[in-house]
């Protein structure tokens, strides 16, 4: 499965390969057969492949970024609510058979009441 990561990765290292190529074949023996023209030609075409290669790596770095700026603000959220539901779990009394939680009136109306003995 291509992924648009990878088809930019791909894509860039493409156009460094072929750049690369056309600036081997320029310097090597076929710099003998390209003519006038053919040089400038082809040190052109290894600029614009050059170029291609650093546009697409520098929309791989932002795609990149925006991605983890997504996946940063995703944890904080998680982390914020957990911390949250902590909290909220720490405020609230645990009921037990040793400790029963007693409402706020409940626990005033026993404290109005003496206790009788019998």
């Amino acid at each position: 499965m291509t992924t648009p990561v990878n088809r930019r990765r791909w894509l860039g290292a493409l156009f460094l390969a072929l750049g690369l190529a056309f600036l081997l074949a320029s310097q090597t023996g076929l710099a003998a057969y390209l003519g006038p023209l053919g040089l400038p030609a082809c040190w052109l075409a290894c600029l614009i492949l050059t170029a291609a290669a650093i546009l697409v790596a520098i929309q791989d770095l932002a795609a990149t970024r925006r991605a983890a700026r997504t996946e940063e603000q995703a944890l904080l959220s998680e982390t914020l609510g957990e911390i949250a539901r902590g909290k909220k779990s720490l405020t609230e009394p645990q009921a037990s058979a040793e400790n029963p939680v007693e409402s706020p009136e409940t626990s005033r109306t026993r404290q109005l009441k003496p206790e009788t003995r019998d």
